[in-house]
């Protein structure tokens, strides 16, 4: 057994045990002790710790402090100083009110959700999916998404006519349903649909392998933070993968197919969970200091600029110019209308004389072109360059 294993097996039976009447709140703390080496290791086993939470009965919050520190100093009026005479630098109760703000926001949203829950009228809340995760095919213990979309109906609509419902799908239903089950519907026809009825802004993403009867999930682009798509990754896409394995060691007909279609999908899910070009963010009116790095997307800059990664390269048996996507939305990165107004070189290159084509373009010119680019990629370097305090 690893030091990872071992570590989660502890922590599943201390988090079965019930609290004690006699314990205040304050004594209510776990620390999980690991060594450094071990932090990769233990953030993509994150999911089944809050696995272990929830069967447990207990709720999770998930607070991400790892970024706290160099966030404040980059956002500091003294950043430079700071630098230059670390010996000097204080940052008294400041950073520590920010970090317990994060929790406490954390937790009231935390409560607030559970109170929702708890006066549910309809009881659909109840089927509602915590991580905005769901697999077409049963994964990782939880139901395929036909069978739960059926639940959902039947409790909404008491009864429903599927044929009725298929024919009524889309936007105008302009185009007759082809598919006979709510499976075939959800893995061939619902995100086109949905796309068209979002013009092409969708909110719920399909992803999936390039394989016919491969790995195909629904993603709440609204849940999708970067803990979300390890969990994607690593425990929904990782189960479905040891269960290929073992379905290859078995000699089942079709599933090395499978195998092969799963471990390319999860290959690229990691390179945007990095973030490297072609696989990186970009969002024309931050500043390069303020770009993110690997998968960290910002919802308030829209379903068009975070889907790029998603778009960047088509996956083996997928559509071509739909990336990682079951269908192709009709999304584009031109070059936007208007002209932007003065912007710093070192901050704003992308305004400065872009040639469509140079990565980490660092701008040409005594004057900007102002013109407003919205497929730029930076590599990672270049954006720590750029966030790394003036000496």
């Amino acid at each position: 057994m690893s030091n990872i294993d071992r570590l989660l097996a502890n922590y599943c039976r201390q988090v079965r045990l019930p609290w004690s009447s006699h314990t205040s709140g304050k004594q209510r703390i776990w620390f999980a002790v690991y060594p450094p080496a071990e932090e990769r290791r233990v953030r993509a086993r994150v999911p089944q710790f809050e696995a272990a939470t929830l069967e447990a009965n207990h709720g999770w919050a998930r607070i991400d402090l790892t970024n706290l520190l160099p966030q404040w100093i980059a956002s500091h009026e003294y950043r430079e100083g700071i630098f230059t005479e670390p010996e000097h630098f204080s940052a008294n109760s400041e950073l520590e009110d920010l970090a317990v703000e994060q929790v406490r926001q954390a937790c009231t949203a935390a409560d607030a959700d559970a109170r929702r829950r708890a006066l549910d009228p309809d009881g659909l809340e109840t089927l509602a999916d915590a991580d905005g995760i769901v697999c077409l095919s049963a994964t990782k213990g939880e139901a395929p998404a036909a069978e739960r979309l059926r639940l959902l109906l039947v409790q909404a609509l008491g009864s429903f006519d599927l044929a009725a419902l298929l024919a009524s799908a889309g936007p105008g239903a302009k185009n007759k349903s082809k598919a006979e089950t709510l499976d075939d519907w959800l893995r061939d026809e619902f995100f086109e649909q949905h796309c068209a009825l979002f013009h092409h802004r969708p909110f719920l993403w399909h992803l999936w392998d390039g394989h016919k009867s491969g790995f195909s999930a629904l993603l709440n682009y609204h849940k999708l933070d970067h803990a979300n798509l390890e969990k994607l990754t690593y425990a929904y896409l990782g189960d479905w993968i040891r269960r290929q394995q073992a379905a290859v060691d078995a000699g089942e007909a079709g599933s090395d197919a499978r195998l092969a279609a799963a471990k390319t999908l999860q290959a690229r899910l990691k390179l945007i969970l990095e973030g490297e070009p072609p696989f990186d963010l970009f969002v024309r009116w931050k500043p390069l200091s303020s770009q993110a790095i690997g998968w960290q997307p910002d919802q308030n800059d829209g379903v068009r600029l975070n889907i790029r990664p998603f778009m960047a390269q088509d996956i083996p048996g997928g559509k071509k110019g739909a990336g990682l996507l079951r269908s192709k939305p009709n999304i584009k990165w031109e070059k936007d209308r208007g002209k932007e107004p003065m912007r710093a070189k070192a901050e704003f290159p992308w305004f400065w004389g872009w040639d469509e084509a140079t990565q980490n373009f660092a701008g040409v010119g005594k004057e900007p072109d102002g013109n407003r680019w919205n497929d730029c990629h930076y590599s990672i370097a270049f954006k720590q360059a750029a966030q790394a305090p003036r000496k």
